[in-house]
């Protein structure tokens, strides 16, 4: 029994480390002890189905008996040990549709917490099993060359505190569901082909520290309840079609340091509200068509910093 055990471990700390595509990429998961039947299955699969590629077949696991993964070669864990880390003994570039992994590895593996597979060449579109990842912490999958619609499933993944999915080609709107992710602190899909407007309920998640929509074709108001995110510090809504005034809302967010709102079709005065941001300093908000200039107090430097502040009408 003990020889078959290690088999199957020594399967997923091989795995592991072959899931781990590029620095600082990794995967965690919530448990280092046990792997279910179907879980290995899944490893088993999916290992197999890597043979081809000679590449990964200097990733291999030198498992010590009597001791945590978290000492063997190519493994690493957090200081809890309660989640393991897969480090590589070399740097790869996979090229693969998405749904190759999540069909034959992830989707069976209920207990991953974390996901890096940025910038590597994976494509195809975002298979909606990653809602069904209950433990996810963190997803990255940035810098790939996916495309489809963000599912809305991914709202399932209530313990999601990180979602990067920037620098794809995916289209579509942003899903309200993203809504129900209540633990979110960042939230980057900048460099899409992203449509419509911000909708109101993202804005109600108030967990958000980083917001980065730059570079989409977002539309439409800048929501006027997005004073709500009074944890906001840095937000990017540059280069896309917004249109109207600058929320007022904005002067109620103390936290914030970075403003970027420049390439849009803005209109109006630039409130004076802004000028109560304390914190801020950068704000850019060119090529809009505002009037007049920002507040003096921007203008002087708020508590007492010298802000960067480019403006054009």
């Amino acid at each position: 029994m003990r020889s078959s055990t290690s088999a199957k471990v020594c399967f997923l700390a091989y795995c592991l480390i072959l899931l781990y595509v590029s620095s600082p990429n990794w995967v965690a998961f919530a448990s280092a002890t046990s792997t279910s039947d179907t879980e290995a299955k899944a490893l088993l699969k999916w290992k197999a189905s890597l043979f081809q590629n000679k590449a990964l077949n200097i990733l291999i696991c030198n498992p010590i008996p009597k001791t945590t993964p978290c000492t063997w070669t190519g493994i690493s864990c957090s200081r809890s040990k309660k989640g393991v880390r897969a480090v590589p003994s070399s740097t790869l570039r996979l090229v693969a549709p998405l749904g190759h992994f999540i069909e034959q590895l992830i989707g069976n593996l209920k207990s991953l917490v974390d996901i890096e597979l940025s910038s590597n060449n994976l494509s195809g579109p975002i298979t909606p099993n990653l809602g069904n990842l209950k433990k996810l912490n963190s997803l990255y999958l940035d810098d790939n060359q996916l495309f489809g619609s963000i599912p809305k499933e991914i709202g399932n993944l209530k313990y999601l505190v990180e979602l990067c999915l920037s620098k794809n080609q995916l289209k579509g709107s942003i899903p309200r569901s993203l809504a129900d992710l209540t633990s979110l602190t960042y939230l980057s899909l900048f460099d899409n082909k992203l449509y419509g407007t911000i909708p109101n309920e993202i804005v109600n998640v108030k967990s958000i520290v980083k917001l980065e929509l730059s570079s989409n074709a977002l539309s439409g108001l800048i929501p006027p309840n997005i004073g709500n995110l009074k944890k906001l510090n840095i937000l990017h809504l540059e280069g896309n079609q917004f249109s109207g005034s600058i929320s007022r809302s904005l002067g109620d967010l103390k936290s914030l340091t970075h403003i970027y709102l420049y390439g849009n079709q803005l209109s109006g005065a630039i409130p004076n509200e802004i000028g109560n941001l304390k914190s801020l300093v950068y704000l850019k908000l060119g090529f809009n068509t505002l009037r007049a200039t920002p507040p003096m107090s921007l203008a002087q430097g708020c508590g007492g910093k010298k802000n960067k502040i480019t403006f054009q009408r």
